[in-house]
């Protein structure tokens, strides 16, 4: 289900062709990148800080669509966080965050994995990660705030949480081909 026909299946729903549906549609992806956190939203970026802090730290600004952080590596080895009062120039392998930077103690190349805000549905964006994983999902949770706006309390919500249960439940399938999980050694 694309944008356009989102905003149709919500006005056929309530039959009703007077309601902001686009507004409804932004609310439930707003919702969805808030609680969602699956394979397709994963992200990595490499980059090098190129700038430092009075106290000597080197440090890189947020990726700009990041929702929240995994993990980050450096020459395939994995940093570890370190709290804001320990981190110092001496501090080789660790991070820390402070103000929306992350800070490091050189300038060595990072890579950093995220996960990311999926882009918002409209005119010129008619798909999106949500619309191709969990469209039902989005189309329930747009309907469950139209039943807000209107005063009208009805199933959505309840649908729309089994939607997204089972988005996640798929997911999680996914990333290990449903095979059980073995620990080693």
């Amino acid at each position: 289900m694309n944008y356009t026909e989102l905003q149709t299946a919500i006005a056929n729903q309530f039959a009703r062709t007077d309601l902001p549906a686009s507004q409804f549609i932004t609310l439930a992806e707003e919702e969805m990148n808030r609680t969602l956190r699956v394979q397709g939203m994963e992200e990595m970026t490499s980059a090098t800080p190129l700038n430092q802090t009075d106290n000597g730290l080197w440090y890189l600004t947020f990726p700009a669509d990041m929702l929240q952080l995994k993990h980050i590596e450096s020459n395939g080895v994995r940093l570890e966080f370190l709290s804001n009062n320990q981190m110092n120039t001496d501090a080789e392998g660790y991070y820390t965050i402070a103000n929306e930077l992350l800070l490091f103690a050189n300038a060595n190349e990072v890579d950093i994995y995220y996960f990311k805000k999926v882009p918002v549905l409209s005119d010129t964006n008619e798909t999106n990660l949500f619309t191709e994983i969990g469209s039902d999902a989005l189309f329930y949770l747009a309907c469950d705030h139209a039943e807000v706006y209107m005063g009208q309390p009805g199933p959505s919500r309840g649908m729309a949480t089994e939607r997204m249960i089972e988005v996640v439940r798929m997911d999680d399938k996914g990333r290990h081909a449903g095979a059980p999980l073995v620990q080693r050694g």
